[in-house]
């Protein structure tokens, strides 16, 4: 048996308010996930000693205030959610990700959804018993088998 690991990331295209359910083969094993969480850089982020020069008017040479400086991801406290279904059996699984926004309404087109395939072999088999012994001296026994191999 095996967990599946998810790994929701944080993205900008979301909105504060957007929300998501995650699905396993239809059941849903994660509801209303905050998306944009609203949760502040780490404490002291913008005090930093690098901040009392001209740091948010000037370019570095590598690039650091190129782009959208100030949306980075260091100023994220967290840049996904993981979420761990419980142990599963062997077998194709399907995921979706369904995305609402804060009044409800599920975004438009189809949810992704991803198969995981998960090789853990199957259960093993149960009531192992005896069965019959030929005269050769040669065992049989009889078992039933598990219902993933029926």
């Amino acid at each position: 048996m095996k967990a599946i690991e998810i790994d929701l990331p944080v993205s900008d295209d979301y909105l504060p308010g957007d929300t998501a359910t995650v699905t396993l083969d239809g059941t849903v094993i994660a509801r209303r996930i905050d998306l944009l969480p609203g949760v502040d850089p780490h404490p002291g982020h913008l005090q930093g000693p690098h901040l009392q020069t001209p740091h948010l008017s000037s370019r570095a040479p590598v690039g650091h205030l190129q782009g959208r400086h100030l949306r980075d991801p260091h100023l994220r406290a967290q840049r996904h959610h993981q979420i761990t279904t419980e142990e599963l059996y062997h077998g194709l699984y399907a995921i979706t990700v369904r995305v609402f926004d804060e009044i409800g309404n599920e975004a438009a087109g189809d949810p992704p959804e991803v198969e995981v395939f998960l090789n853990t072999g199957p259960t093993p088999p149960a009531d192992l018993r005896f069965d019959s012994q030929d005269g050769g001296g040669a065992l049989t026994f009889a078992f039933t088998p598990s219902t993933e191999l029926q």
